[in-house]
């Protein structure tokens, strides 16, 4: 696949969406079996984040990807991604676990930055507007604040309160939207969950394998975008 996609799979990611899909309907997971349907405004084959690979982007007001598998978080767990804003409307959703019903996460790219939300605690932290890709890592940890690290380094982020997640209802994972916000309007690629917290230096070997000629080219980024156990149902 790739040293970052190597990588990835290495640290533990219980799942992972490449984005990378060119044809069809489906956003194939690979590793996890929850397999995405893509529907609405989404274009695939786009330029990535990672040098050589593809990307989708989502055009702010029907393009969307629900997986077929259900799953219930529980704390700790790390939610990674790359985006590319190309839209300052506020709320827009990038990453949700289904909401309403029990334990659920969703994060927003807001008018100002990243903003996470849970039942129990939520954060911000400030993205670069600058239409390019940034890398977002995203840390819940039962009693613990929220985490978030932009571009491999550890953000001050604001409204910071601890999450917990006990055994909560299955649900699906939504990637661009939720029906209660706004659509996502950009480029998202190589979106994993993983079962614990990575840690700092593996947040930051990620960052450097897509950006470096590790990762397969050099790649120009402003400032520095996002084992326990996942129940399936």
């Amino acid at each position: 696949m790739g040293a970052y996609s190597d990588r990835v799979i290495a640290d533990g990611a219980s799942y992972y969406w490449r984005l990378g899909d060119t044809v069809g309907t489906t956003a194939v997971a690979a590793v996890g079996g929850a397999n995405g349907t893509i529907s609405g405004g989404v274009t695939l084959g786009q330029p990535g984040a990672v040098s050589g690979d593809t990307a989708m982007t989502f055009n702010g007001t029907s393009g969307k990807i629900v997986t077929t598998v259900a799953a219930a978080l529980l704390t700790p767990f790390t939610v990674e991604f790359w985006i590319r804003r190309n839209s300052t409307v506020d709320n827009q959703v990038v990453f949700c676990n289904t909401w309403g019903t029990g334990d659920n996460i969703a994060i927003f790219a807001s008018t100002t930055g990243c903003y996470v939300y849970t039942p129990t605690g939520s954060a911000t932290c400030p993205i670069p507007l600058d239409a390019q890709w940034h890398h977002v890592v995203v840390l819940l940890a039962g009693g613990v604040s929220i985490r978030l690290y932009l571009d491999g380094v550890l953000q001050s982020v604001t409204d910071v309160t601890p999450a917990t997640f006990a055994a909560g209802v299955a649900k699906a994972i939504e990637i661009g939207f939720d029906p209660n916000w706004t659509y996502f309007n950009g480029s998202l690629d190589e979106v994993a969950i993983y079962p614990r917290a990575l840690t700092a230096p593996e947040i930051t070997a990620h960052y450097t394998l897509a950006t470096t000629s590790a990762g397969g080219g050099v790649r120009t980024l402003s400032f520095g975008y996002w084992k326990q156990h996942w129940h399936v149902a």
